[in-house]
């Protein structure tokens, strides 16, 4: 009988720690979904620096305040987020006078293109092909030249010789 008891109570205590277990991870994987919720909310939020550079496109676009005078006294992460939004106007200028003050060429937005990137899938609505200044800037900026796969199949199969070189392909 004594053996039965032994049993039982082995088990039971095994339910017990079992079922702490299962609470422990229902607790972590609840943690878990809470973070992820806040880095969504977090990551869909435009950060102050994205809200500043899209303020002063604005005030350039509707008033024609030069881009220089708007960016020329920001911060480095400002002038990061006015490139990564004007990137993919592929206008060697403009690269150019953010790169001058202080953005970085290496950035990444938030859907995890880059500033090449940018340039070489270029605007929906502006069809031209980036000039050969953008890439002489860029190289003198010291661009990472990494480039996603799709990128340079669907856009710079049919893109000048001095792209699919500046790229290496």
């Amino acid at each position: 009988m004594d053996s039965y008891l032994d049993k039982k109570d082995q088990m039971t205590a095994e339910i017990v720690k079992l079922n702490k277990q299962a609470r422990e991870l229902v607790e972590r994987r609840e943690a878990l979904l809470v973070e992820e919720a806040v880095r969504m909310a977090e990551a869909a939020q435009p950060s102050a620096a994205e809200q500043i550079a899209q303020a002063l496109i604005n005030v350039h676009t509707e008033h024609d305040v030069s881009l220089e005078t708007l960016f020329g006294v920001q911060s480095a992460e400002v002038n990061t987020a006015g490139l990564l939004q004007l990137a993919e106007y592929r206008d060697a200028e403009t690269i150019e006078m953010f790169l001058k003050n202080g953005a970085d060429v290496n950035a990444v937005n938030k859907e995890g293109f880059s500033v090449l990137e940018n340039i070489l899938m270029g605007h929906s609505y502006y069809a031209s092909e980036p000039g050969e200044e953008v890439f002489e800037i860029l190289a003198n900026y010291n661009v990472g030249r990494g480039v996603e796969r799709w990128i340079i199949e669907e856009r710079c199969a049919e893109a000048p010789k001095y792209v699919r070189d500046f790229l290496g392909v």
